[in-house]
C-alpha cells in the first residue's frame, strides 16, 4: 500500500471518529439516544490489512464501545469479531457492486461515499437525480 493510500484511509479513519466523538457528546441523554438507535444498525470493517472482516453491529453497541473505549477526541477502532483486535471502525456498502470501504478512502476532494472498486457514490447520484426534477 503506498503513503498516498495509507493517509487516506488515516484522515478517513479520522473523520468518521471526530463525528462518532461529537455525536457521542452530544447524546446526552442515555434513554433519549437508546430510542433514537433502537432497531438500527451498522457496519463495521477490520483494518488489519490480514483480517479485513466486515461485520454489522447495533447503533447501540456502537455508541456504547465508543464511549466505553474513547480517549481524547480521537474515536478507537472496536473489537473486530474475527481477529479480536481494537481495529473495526464504521464502513459503508456501495449500493452498486457490495464493496464494503471506509468513507472517504478514495480522493478527500472527491465524494466522501464513492467506492473504490466501481466508483459508484450514492451521493453524486442522489445529488444528479434531485437536479434532473428541478
Amino acid at each position: 500500500m503506498d503513503n498516498k493510500k495509507l493517509l487516506l484511509i488515516i484522515l478517513s479513519v479520522a473523520l468518521l471518529a471526530a463525528a462518532a466523538v461529537i455525536i457521542v457528546v452530544t447524546m446526552s441523554d442515555d434513554l433519549q439516544a437508546d430510542a433514537a438507535l433502537k432497531g438500527k444498525t451498522t457496519l463495521l470493517k477490520c483494518n488489519t490489512p490480514d483480517c479485513g472482516a466486515v461485520f454489522e453491529i447495533s447503533m447501540k453497541d456502537y455508541y456504547d464501545g465508543i464511549q466505553e473505549k474513547a480517549t481524547g477526541m480521537s474515536v478507537p477502532g472496536l473489537t473486530c469479531k474475527k481477529c479480536g483486535k481494537d481495529t473495526a471502525y464504521m464502513a459503508v456498502k456501495c449500493d452498486k457492486c457490495g464493496t464494503v470501504f471506509f468513507y472517504a478512502s478514495g480522493n478527500a476532494a472527491d465524494y466522501a461515499d464513492r467506492c473504490p472498486k466501481c466508483s459508484f457514490s450514492k451521493s453524486e447520484d442522489e445529488r444528479k437525480r434531485g437536479s434532473q426534477t428541478q
